[in-house]
């Protein structure tokens, strides 16, 4: 008897889940491919579960997600990435004190983001630390100057509890921070509460740990956020709290496959895209990528990069790289 997996979009990861007995079976962010690679026996987790069709379910989220892909037609996903830059740059000069930038994963987000702070004038902490790290003495100084810390901005990845966020915040209370794919935060209604305080846009924002068990560590009960917030999420836009995206400039970086093919279009352009390998070469496998965007298993930079160096090695390298983006 024939046994049907189930299709769902997981709006977490924005890729498309065929699932058999609590089981995950095949996951991308290419629809298409998930339905193929099951009902043509191509997927050996399939095959050894006797699953051989898949049935969608799940279309609420289906289509939400595409309303907002569709409501940000309107503006081209390269004009959308030069939105980007410009309000990265409003929260560095603290015209604005927060951004948040959602959208699916390996599409140049952080590097854009990363690029526009420094284009900004400011400079990643963890370099300046690595040089010439200050002393234990003059530590607090170095952390509390408004005028010292306008000139840099922290990077945090990565997994946090929420007193972790209360120190991240205290430690960058005069930088901008960049918080890169952290959506443990966001889960967690007292993180959630602390980053809401941080993203408002009120003149005094005041961050406050009222706790019961506060401990005797070297964290005040409360202290002025004066820094800037710019967060990173591969989260749809509307699975966001309404309250954080009420408080922050928001850039939602969805895309529809012939979006991010526009996208690697340009970023190919790019003199610091792969900048020891030729135009032609990566012209020749973003062009292969293209022809195969609805068979591969993801379809972003990482692929693109992979190709890229495959392509490099000459000979028969269409087909290593149709093994490369089809192999399950």
């Amino acid at each position: 008897m024939s046994k049907v997996a189930t299709l769902s979009l997981d709006a977490r990861t924005n890729k498309w889940q065929a699932m058999f007995a609590g089981r995950v079976l095949a996951a991308s962010p290419n629809k298409d491919y998930v339905i193929t690679n099951i009902r043509t026996g191509r997927c050996t987790k399939a095959r050894e579960a006797g699953v051989t069709d898949v049935q969608e379910i799940g279309q609420v989220e289906t289509n939400t997600l595409t309303g907002i892909v569709q409501k940000v037609d309107k503006f081209a996903i390269n004009e959308r990435f030069d939105f980007l830059t410009e309000f990265v740059n409003m929260v560095a000069d603290r015209t604005s004190p927060s951004l948040i930038v959602t959208g699916e994963g390996g599409l140049g987000k952080t590097h854009t983001v990363l690029a526009s702070l420094k284009k900004s004038g400011l400079q990643d902490l963890t370099d300046v630390l690595a040089a010439a790290a200050p002393s234990e003495d003059d530590d607090e100084d170095f952390n509390a100057s408004p005028t010292i810390n306008a000139k840099y901005f922290s990077i945090v990845k990565g997994y946090s509890t929420a007193k972790g966020l209360y120190r991240t915040l205290w430690e960058n209370r005069n930088r901008v921070v960049l918080f890169d794919d952290c959506d443990s935060i966001i889960r967690d209604p007292v993180a959630l509460n602390l980053l809401k305080a941080a993203l408002d846009s009120y003149d005094k924002r005041v961050i406050s740990w009222n706790a019961e068990g506060f401990g005797d560590d070297d964290l005040p009960r409360s202290f002025e956020f004066r820094g800037g917030v710019i967060s990173i999420s591969n989260m749809p836009i509307f699975k966001l709290d309404q309250a954080l995206r009420t408080r922050a400039i928001c850039v939602d970086l969805t895309m529809n496959t012939a979006q991010k093919i526009e996208r690697m279009e340009a970023i190919i352009k790019l003199p610091d895209f792969l900048p020891n390998f030729e135009l032609k070469v990566k012209r020749e496998a973003l062009d292969f990528l293209e022809k195969m965007k609805d068979e591969t298993r993801e379809l972003n930079l990482r692929t693109l990069i992979s190709l890229v160096k495959v392509a490099s090695r000459g000979g028969d390298w269409m087909r290593r790289a149709e093994y490369l983006l089809t192999s399950i």
